[in-house]
């Protein structure tokens, strides 16, 4: 205040402003109870070329607000702070087209600038009178989607509707009190349906299923009560929580994720593994009925994760691309042995692969290879390098071109002397490497 003074010394004196702003203030009322300058005065008064006032909206956070048993925390009545002959109609009330067009879009900005003049009486009264029902109240689905609404807050609600109205409907205190949080599991654990009204989305795991929030049968209990003995059923599984429980399975074992109680499916592969289930050696059953019902067909369709197994192509490409990508979803249906007595050969290979039966098998299985290795120059990428896919076959015409970029000398480190000779001279390879 001193500060402030010493350029301003009527700051204290409030006949001064009636005439300049239309306004009765007194700094000093304000000072003694205790209100520092920043209170009111939000931005620096002062800045360059411009005056930061304090808006009337501002006054309003202690001018009519109550405080229960406590009273008013500071007088509402226009007198209080605007002189008689002051016109307490805005300027732009005035304005042609300001009712009803623009009123409408003022009150959507910010509906409490219109309650520092207008009790929420005045605005029903008029609204429920003329019948002005917004069109979106005249929508069919209406009384479920009007929660969603956003920027035209709950206060807006009440310009027309009291708090019973709202309370009437959803059975809750309308708009919940502080004191709801600890109260709201008995009606959300009965039927959520009317919570999601309002609430959409991730609502409740944002609380809930969050990472501080300890995942274990104690918490996710005491709102889901039908984990422990519920039996979930599908068209396509069977699930029980208690048995997995029993074996101390924590939640987020199968729950990953923090929207764990979401309605979903979770993938067969997440069941599956040497910790779980599979067909052998494992602690959960790998029997197909244990978690799928007897009328579920077994065998993947369309849209499976898993590929399409009824598509006429799926037995000479698909699966091979799935399978490479990662044979363990294979394993799942199949063991090893299905595999490899269809392929001939160990499926996946082993590691000594490389090294010892793939120069036979490739040479007697090569349609098979191809299953999984479809790239016409799979094999010359590492036995002939610098081979092209457009020279052709190498054993027919891919070979001679690269013989004449690179030489022959390559050829010996894995064929004998003879071995070029000999197909050359008898049109058919020597079935040894070496040659003869």
């Amino acid at each position: 205040m001193g500060t402030c003074s010493q350029c301003h010394g009527e700051l204290d004196q409030p006949s001064k402003w009636e005439g300049k702003f239309g306004l009765i203030f007194n700094h000093q009322v304000h000072l003694n109870k205790g209100y520092k300058c920043d209170f009111c005065h939000k931005a620096p008064v002062h800045e360059p070329n411009k005056t930061n006032r304090v808006s009337m909206d501002l006054c309003y956070y202690c001018h009519g607000l109550a405080h229960g048993a406590q009273g008013e925390m500071a007088p509402p009545e226009c007198g209080v702070c605007h002189p008689p002959e002051f016109d307490l109609k805005p300027a732009y009330h005035k304005k042609e087209g300001f009712f009803p067009g623009e009123h409408v879009k003022k009150a959507k900005e910010n509906v409490t600038h219109c309650y520092t003049c207008h009790a929420k009486p005045f605005c029903a009264d008029c609204h429920t009178a003329r019948k002005a029902i917004p069109n979106d109240h005249k929508t069919a689905n209406w009384g479920t989607t009007h929660g969603e609404i956003r920027g035209f807050e709950l206060e807006n609600c009440e310009i027309c509707h009291a708090y019973e109205f709202c309370a009437k409907c959803h059975k809750t205190p309308m708009p919940h009190n502080v004191f709801y949080v600890k109260d709201h599991r008995s009606d959300a654990s009965v039927d959520n349906t009317d919570c999601r009204v309002c609430h959409k989305g991730q609502f409740c795991s944002d609380c809930h299923h969050v990472k501080n929030i300890a995942i274990s049968m104690e918490n996710c209990g005491s709102c889901h009560s039908k984990l422990k003995t519920g039996v979930y059923t599908s068209p396509s599984f069977i699930f029980t929580h208690e048995p997995h429980f029993k074996k101390n399975f924590a939640c987020n074992k199968c729950h990953k994720g923090k929207d764990a109680t979401e309605a979903q499916e979770w993938p067969m592969d997440s069941c599956y593994s040497e910790k779980c289930h599979a067909m052998k050696n494992t602690p959960g059953t790998g029997k197909c009925e244990a978690c799928h019902p007897v009328e579920f067909n077994l065998i993947p369709g369309k849209g499976s994760v898993y590929g399409d197994h009824t598509a006429s192509d799926f037995l000479v490409r698909n699966h091979a691309d799935l399978a490479t990508k990662d044979i363990s979803n294979c394993q799942i249906c199949h063991l090893q042995s299905f595999c490899d007595n269809c392929h001939g050969m160990e499926i996946p290979h082993p590691d000594s692969f490389k090294t010892g039966k793939h120069k036979t098998e490739g040479r007697n299985l090569k349609a098979k290879c191809d299953y999984c290795h479809p790239k016409r120059t799979f094999c010359e990428d590492c036995h002939h390098q610098g081979y092209k896919a457009e020279w052709g076959p190498f054993e027919a015409t891919g070979h001679p071109p690269l013989v004449k970029e690179l030489g022959a000398q390559a050829c010996f480190e894995c064929h004998g002397p003879t071995y070029c000779a000999y197909c050359h001279v008898r049109g058919a390879p020597y079935p040894d490497l070496k040659g003869p």
